[in-house]
């Protein structure tokens, strides 16, 4: 997720919302924008207030809110971008130091098993994303 996103619920009403929970023990009812962000009382965390300003929290959000598994994905792939590019970097340099090599060089099982782990990890990370490969 974007730090640059703007959310609609205001640090103002979050605390508010948060704090009639804790005195009253009523949840606050949550406006469609709010709830379209995100914003939800998850019951993993005993009905606290998520927020998707938070990536912590929705990453280990395991409630059964659809809109809620949706942004616990959106924050996981947001973070799993800095490994994809460090994987895409370096599968590059290994396919470059392969590329190097004459036929009669040995290429060490080392090299080919970390390629093997990266492209197999690659995979899975897009495989997240929604990509398919066949």
């Amino acid at each position: 997720m974007s730090s640059d996103k703007v959310y609609v619920m205001g640090q103002e009403r979050y605390k508010k919302l948060c704090k009639d929970v804790e005195e009253q023990g009523e949840f606050g009812d949550l406006t469609r924008e709010e709830l379209a962000q995100g914003y939800h009382y998850c019951d993993s965390f005993d009905g606290l207030l998520i927020s998707p300003e938070s990536q912590r929290e929705y990453s280990c959000c395991t409630c059964n809110d659809d809109v809620c598994k949706e942004f616990a994905r959106t924050a996981r792939i947001a973070e799993n971008q800095d490994r994809i590019k460090a994987i895409e970097l370096r599968g590059a340099e290994i396919q470059a130091s392969l590329r190097r090599k004459d036929l009669n060089e040995v290429v060490s099982d080392a090299l080919i098993e970390e390629y093997h782990d990266l492209w197999t990890e690659y995979h899975d990370l897009k495989a997240d994303q929604g990509y398919l490969y066949t």
